[in-house]
């Protein structure tokens, strides 16, 4: 939708953000309305259930599941990328929302994402909503010449009442 691209191209990149992504810091925090354009478009794709997360009736960022394994799992992804709402419990709720949604409609037993270690902020909302880490993947990223690890998580259906 065009009010996506341009609510995405006028949050640009954000250092902090991009670098819990795993990004190098921004050489510039503008974006080009091709590269949001770009940006909207990713989330169509074939065997990915995407959402534009929006909160207080403006756009915040992006929600999916991907990879979904044939046994009932499937990866989790979410960015919000307005560093001004970041710390509202909005990346909560759009988690809760998302389990939600894998665990009722679409029946789904379990659901990994993958997180860098130095995504604290990332870390403690995944756990507050359940999911655990299980495995640690040393020197996964290297971010400015920095390696970190990547820390894979995962909630089941089983783990928690909200679900069983």
């Amino acid at each position: 939708m065009p009010e996506d691209v341009e609510a995405r191209r006028a949050l640009g990149h954000n250092a902090e953000i991009s670098r819990m992504f795993g990004a190098a810091v921004p050489v510039t925090a503008t974006m080009t309305h091709e590269a949001a354009a770009r940006w909207i478009d990713r989330l169509d794709q074939e065997g990915v259930v995407a959402w534009i997360v929006e909160a207080e009736g403006s756009f915040l960022g992006s929600a999916r599941l991907h990879s979904f394994d044939g046994r009932g799992g499937a990866r989790y992804a979410v960015g919000l990328l307005d560093a001004r709402r970041l710390g509202r419990g909005l990346g909560a709720e759009t988690t809760r929302l998302v389990l939600d949604y894998a665990f009722g409609p679409l029946g789904l037993e379990r659901i990994e994402l993958v997180t860098l270690e130095i995504n604290e902020r990332g870390r403690r909302c995944f756990e507050r909503c359940g999911f655990r880490t299980v495995c640690r993947v040393p020197d996964a990223a290297v971010i400015d010449g920095t390696s970190y690890d990547d820390l894979l998580m995962e909630v089941t259906r089983s783990s928690t009442s909200r679900w069983s």
